[in-house]
């Protein structure tokens, strides 16, 4: 990845929380989206993969040194 989008992106992380079904505690799992803002990577998380959960950004950002470990692309969430 060039080093100009490492600088205008940034790694933020979201929470899900799945609705709770029959009795069952709820699912919440994080996630590393590179994304322009916290706000947009709220969006992604909703609209790719979580739309049935709620979705919120932790305010926590990664180092570029674990994007690159963990090999994050723009615009793309990622399990963590």
């Amino acid at each position: 990845m060039e080093a100009s989008a490492l600088t205008q992106h940034q790694a933020f992380v979201v929470t899900t929380t799945a609705p709770r079904i029959a009795g069952k505690e709820p699912q919440v799992k994080r996630w590393a989206v590179l994304a322009l803002s916290a706000e947009a990577a709220e969006e992604i998380v909703r609209m790719r993969v979580a739309a049935d959960c709620a979705a919120e950004a932790t305010g926590d950002v990664l180092a570029p040194e674990e994007v690159a470990a963990i090999g994050l692309h723009i615009d793309q969430a990622t399990a963590l």
